[in-house]
């Protein structure tokens, strides 16, 4: 159960990151959602690393159940 949680709290910090670094390049020389081109892409690597976190406790999770 926690491995299922984990994995699509991971793919929903993936879609995240996705449209924040798609806003950052919309966003060019002015802003998104009152947040410059900078910033937007400093919350992308941050929503992507998490994601990736996610995905991975899920792994060992699924595997401490016993379902891999």
């Amino acid at each position: 159960m926690k491995s299922l949680f984990a994995v699509n709290f991971g793919r929903v910090l993936l879609v995240l990151s996705f449209l924040s670094l798609a806003s950052a390049w919309i966003a060019k020389d002015e802003t998104v959602f009152g947040m410059n081109q900078a910033h937007l892409f400093s919350d992308a690597s941050v929503w992507a690393l998490l994601g990736i976190g996610m995905l991975i406790d899920g792994i060992i999770h699924r595997k401490e159940e016993g379902k891999i």
